[in-house]
């Protein structure tokens, strides 16, 4: 095989290879601006779904496409992907679980009751592995809120038409 045949082999199999995978960005530059609330951005994107997070971006509320609810942390510190014990505290309450990084942004499940919890507090306090976080919740049931309605605009859902369950902030998960 000669050296021009092999060029075009590899310029020929360029196109078919996979995609490099992209971190997660759930800023405005990885979406659109769907609205500001109480200090707090939210941002639609067809690929992340839609999100708020506070100046500086400590903390991130995300709803993805296909609906549910995400905590997302970015890592304080140099660490691996990987999982990570931890506690997210909210006041006088406290969650423990074991949370996901992916070398840029550690993953906590959000259920209802810490919805709840972060929507009436005061304060929260992130003690998970690379993800260090103390932060005010000013604003962040107007936040919530405003999440759970960019997620209804960019998935067209409607209790009306649709048979797949709704992601509402304050009501079920």
């Amino acid at each position: 095989m000669t050296a021009r045949s092999v060029l075009l082999l590899v310029a020929l199999a360029l196109p078919a290879a996979p995609a490099i995978a992209q971190d997660a960005d759930y800023s405005v530059s990885g979406g659109t601006l769907y609205a500001t609330v109480r200090d707090w951005t939210v941002v639609k994107s067809e690929q992340f779904g839609c999100s708020a997070y506070p100046e500086a971006m400590p903390i991130v509320f995300n709803t993805p496409p296909a609906g549910g609810w995400q905590l997302v942390l970015p890592y304080t510190s140099a660490a691996a992907e990987g999982e990570y014990p931890g506690s997210i505290d909210v006041d006088k309450y406290s969650f423990t679980d074991t949370y996901y990084g992916d070398g840029v942004w550690v993953y906590a499940s959000f259920p209802l009751e810490m919805r709840q919890a972060v929507a009436e507090g005061q304060n929260i306090y992130v003690h998970v592995g690379p993800a260090e976080t103390e932060l005010n919740l000013s604003g962040s049931k107007a936040a919530l809120l405003k999440v759970e309605e960019c997620w209804r605009d960019l998935t067209g859902w409607s209790a009306a038409t649709s048979s797949r369950a709704g992601t509402f902030a304050f009501s079920g998960d």
